[in-house]
């Protein structure tokens, strides 16, 4: 009897400790709050404790400013010591104001002993006009869940590291450090900017869009620092056409650039340029590009005809002047006779072994062996291939190719010796405890340029051949 109210006991002790914990609700998951207004945002906490809890309370912001046509996107994340009074309560987050429009991303976290609680998605705006905004609302709720950690030496708990930290109610201290950094990084992107707008090759480039009738529609900045980083601005004319700059920065110099519109017909006079354009008889301008790198600026002008063959011509540009131009143009129509060679050879080869060859008496039995490959050397010319592929703008060939010698290299390297896939080479990696992480970047990477879902970069590309090429190297 006694043994079944201790079992009893027990069990109404556990539903006791286990109805116990913190919930944050938030009436909405957006706020809008109009220009230069502060952003005040309450978090209603419930706790079912009947002493404080202190924890730490962590939090990252996505910021997006959007003005005139430009965005501007960076991410902050910081956490501070907090406290939970027992009860209901209510919690109050000033997130500052904003001159510009702007959109704020903000997940929060309250972690205390094993137990976190977490509020995700909330959207804060900075509009000129925030009537009727706030009309459709959805409440956000969240009640601390255990949280697995890893078997480590036992340390003292949280609570007993913060006892000393009292936090006010109002976060005010929260409050300061948001704004500090948001002003902080407001500051590195407009200095940033400036550094761009400010750069001779930027500017004639910009002017030589203008000339032809484009306008800005769209610009992203993504500094690193106040005069480090990359970015891209679109253009459109009258007629819905596109154009594209996009270009690295670092420590205030431009390292690479690349201009792209449909048509440079007319911006640059030169009669070696117009006697190559008036020999491609039939053909189309189908896009053409300035490409500035490694202190040189070429141009490419890519055409195409009604039967789909291609031609291009290539040319240095200096000062704004044409030099030394060349012409490629792709005669598929002569390859016929070489392909149907090619496909006779295997005839040619069984008439003359039947009708012609002489039997020879074999006296004593050939052992072939299979040639050894220098896997490193053929992976470092496929690399090659890849760096010749992307100076020539065909970037998709290019990541491929690349991927393709890292693949075609480690294949080889732990006695595979044979064609397989991304895939296969990572699981067999991971099996094999050997370091992936790198040549799993790397495989993305190419796997989002060729199937069109990334946008090909210098920057990307240079880290891919470094990375592969070290690898090769070094052995893997």
């Amino acid at each position: 009897m006694k043994k079944a109210i201790f079992f009893v006991l027990i069990i109404m002790l556990a539903g006791v400790v286990e109805a116990k914990g913190i919930t944050f609700t938030l009436d909405s998951n957006e706020y809008y709050f109009n220009l230069g207004q502060e952003a005040v945002v309450t978090v209603h906490s419930d706790s079912g404790y009947k002493f404080k809890m202190d924890g730490l309370l962590s939090y990252t912001i996505m910021q997006t400013i959007n003005q005139q046509g430009f965005h501007y996107s960076s991410t902050n994340t910081n956490a501070k010591t907090f406290s939970v009074m027992p009860g209901k309560t209510n919690l109050t987050f000033n997130f500052g104001a904003s001159d510009k429009p702007t959109e704020l991303d903000v997940s929060m976290s309250f972690k205390y002993d094993d137990k976190e609680v977490s509020l995700d998605g909330i959207k804060i705006f900075f509009v000129q006009n925030n009537n009727n905004k706030n009309a459709n609302q959805q409440q956000v709720k969240s009640t601390s869940k255990q949280v697995q950690r890893p078997q480590q030496p036992k340390q003292p708990t949280t609570s007993q590291k913060l006892q000393n930290n009292q936090v006010a109610q109002d976060s005010s201290a929260l409050k300061q450090q948001m704004q500090k950094q948001m002003q902080e990084q407001q500051k590195k992107e407009n200095e940033f900017k400036k550094n761009v707008a400010a750069n001779k090759k930027v500017k004639d480039a910009n002017q030589m869009l203008q000339k032809k009738g484009y306008n800005i529609t769209d610009a992203k900045f993504n500094p690193e620092s106040a005069n480090t980083g990359s970015f891209e601005i679109k253009y459109q004319d009258k007629n819905g056409e596109q154009a594209l700059m996009r270009g690295n920065m670092q420590n205030g110099s431009l390292t690479s650039m690349q201009t792209v519109m449909n048509n440079m017909s007319g911006l640059f006079n030169n009669d070696e340029l117009q006697k190559f354009e008036k020999q491609l008889n039939g053909f189309k301008q189908k896009n053409a590009s300035l490409t500035y790198e490694n202190n040189k600026t070429k141009l490419r002008i890519n055409y195409m005809n009604d039967k789909n063959q291609t031609a291009t011509i290539t040319a240095d540009v200096v000062n704004n002047t044409i030099k030394n131009p060349m012409i490629q143009q792709n005669k598929e129509n002569k390859n016929h006779l070489i392909y149907l060679l090619l496909l006779l050879i295997p005839f040619i080869y069984l008439f003359y072994k039947k009708f012609y060859k002489k039997p020879v008496k074999t006296e004593e039995t050939k052992v072939v062996r299979e040639k050894k490959v220098d896997h490193k050397k053929v992976a470092l010319e496929m690399l090659g291939t890849a760096k010749r592929l992307f100076d020539d703008e065909k970037y998709k060939d290019a990541y491929s190719k690349a991927a393709q010698a890292l693949r075609f290299y480690l294949s080889y390297e732990h006695g595979l010796k044979k064609e397989i896939t991304n895939n296969e080479i990572l699981r067999y990696l991971k099996k094999h405890k050997i370091k992936y992480k790198k040549v799993k970047h790397c495989f993305d990477l190419c796997a989002l340029v060729t199937f069109a879902k990334y946008t090909p970069n210098s920057k990307d590309f240079n880290m891919i051949v470094k990375i592969v090429n070290e690898i090769i190297k070094n052995g893997n």
